[in-house]
């Protein structure tokens, strides 16, 4: 009697919509692993087919705990780092706003610069404007201090800074200190020249007035390596600066002027800004070269050595200061991380 056609086939017919693959040796190896385990646990009062069955639910049990733990320590490690993130950020940024809740009584405006000048720097007009605007605008300060830390940059971000500092300080009538800290060289000391007195260390580096622009020449490299440069130009000189090319001495003598007319307009802002203060010849202040503090007291680049509180006693009149800086957490918490581990190198400057 043939089946009904309804009636399911014991026998399953080949599925050649998802033929098996052939198992790799690490698979097929893994396979006589398992089956030899499983020998090692079948008992002769057990059918075979129990044991299996058995066997199958044992590894689906297993496979199911693993993905709970699995679930678990990733629940538990975004819990972990939620709260060492929140703790970090508490640490960064609870003494910045307990000292703006508690202050009382007379302060000055403080804006910090640190690093190097440049467009998308730490030290660039359109990060510290907005600083520079608040602290400016304090009516109840009675004085900005405005602390660089600063090897220098490019003179155009320098230039607007400065520029900046004047117009808000003749705007808003407030005196402006500057106090330098390790570092106020080249386009720092061009900032710095925007203010009404310059303090700084002993040791600190000031000077640097001066333009340089610095290249390589590898003209020779490419032919060494067979290698053929071909450049289209439109433009006699749209192709001065390459380096793959001899130097080009008409290039060199623009390129010279250019600096030349920078190298000026910071002479003429630092002349600007120091007037019959500086007491050394421009031969030997423009030169570009850099002094410690106490030298740069006596050429009359800056004003005298002081450190915070004798600037806000002596100049300010007062005691307390209100920081205005921004400073993004990753960033500050690489400096704070950095000082930790020089302390715990270095335990006898601390």
């Amino acid at each position: 009697m043939e089946p009904s056609p309804s009636a399911p086939s014991d026998q399953q017919p080949e599925n050649v919509s998802n033929p098996r693959l052939p198992n790799t040796p690490a698979q097929q190896a893994e396979e006589r692993r398992e089956s030899e385990r499983r020998k090692d646990f079948r008992r002769s009062d057990i059918p075979d087919a129990l044991m299996d069955r058995m066997f199958d639910l044992n590894e689906q049990t297993l496979a199911l705990r693993r993905k709970e733990l699995n679930w678990r320590n990733i629940k538990f490690t975004l819990i972990g780092g939620f709260f060492l993130i929140t703790t970090l950020w508490y640490m960064v940024s609870f003494q910045e706003i307990r000292n703006k809740l508690e202050i009382s009584g007379p302060y000055a405006s403080q804006v910090v610069l640190t690093g190097d000048i440049g467009p998308g720097g730490p030290i660039a007009i359109d990060r510290v404007e907005k600083q520079l605007d608040s602290a400016f605008k304090d009516a109840q300060a009675t004085c900005v201090l405005l602390v660089i830390n600063s090897p220098g940059g490019t003179p155009v971000q320098a230039g607007l800074i400065h520029d900046r500092v004047l117009h808000l300080k003749e705007k808003h009538k407030k005196k402006t200190i500057v106090l330098a800290r390790d570092y106020m060289a080249s386009g720092g000391y061009m900032i710095g020249v925007a203010g009404d007195q310059i303090y700084a260390d002993g040791s600190s580096i000031i000077g640097s007035i001066g333009v340089i622009s610095a290249s390589f020449g590898f003209q020779d490299v490419l032919p060494k390596v067979g290698i053929e440069r071909r450049v289209l130009a439109a433009g006699s000189s749209k192709n001065g600066g390459d380096p793959f090319v001899k130097q080009n001495a008409e290039h060199t003598d623009k390129m010279r002027g250019i600096l030349d007319t920078m190298h000026q307009q910071f002479i003429s802002k630092v002349k600007t800004g120091r007037g019959d203060r500086l007491k050394a010849s421009d031969e030997v202040l423009f030169n570009a070269d850099v002094w410690t503090g106490s030298r740069a007291v006596e050429l009359g680049l800056i004003d005298g050595l002081k450190d915070t509180p004798s600037v806000l006693a002596e100049d300010c009149g007062v005691e307390q200061v209100k920081d205005y800086s921004k400073r993004d957490f990753l960033t500050t918490l690489t400096q704070r991380f950095g000082s930790a581990v020089r302390a715990l190198q270095h335990p006898h400057f601390y």
